[in-house]
């Protein structure tokens, strides 16, 4: 495993924080993906060790969408909150994040199982 990052981006978190994604490995061969600044780790991706190929992608995608509208100490909760939310098939990927960040659950109703609510 390199421990050398090939790419970093930088931003902020809703409470100020500098946020840091390291992105290790080369292209189409990402090793690990690291969320947080220097000194302290919030989050982690293994695309290599998954059996999910869009990891790469979903961390991407928290990055840019979801976590600099968190507070530092809520960026793992929203990534595994963000997993979540991308396996689910009922809602979209959106309001499924907030759900679940909030700490509902998917409730199916109706006679199949057609109908959905969050509680």
């Amino acid at each position: 495993m390199n421990s050398v990052s090939s790419e970093i981006y930088t931003s902020r978190t809703a409470c100020g924080q500098t946020l840091i994604l390291e992105v290790f490995g080369e292209v189409g061969a990402v090793s690990k993906m690291t969320l947080g600044n220097r000194f302290f780790i919030a989050a982690k991706c293994y695309p290599l060790n998954s059996d999910n190929p869009d990891q790469v992608n979903w961390f991407f995608d928290y990055y840019k969408n979801y976590a600099w509208l968190l507070d530092w100490h809520d960026l793992k909760k929203g990534w595994l909150c963000y997993q979540k939310a991308q396996k689910q098939r009922c809602d979209s990927v959106s309001s499924a994040f907030w759900n679940y960040f909030e700490g509902k659950q998917i409730k199916m109703v109706g006679r199949k199982g057609a109908v959905f609510k969050w509680v």
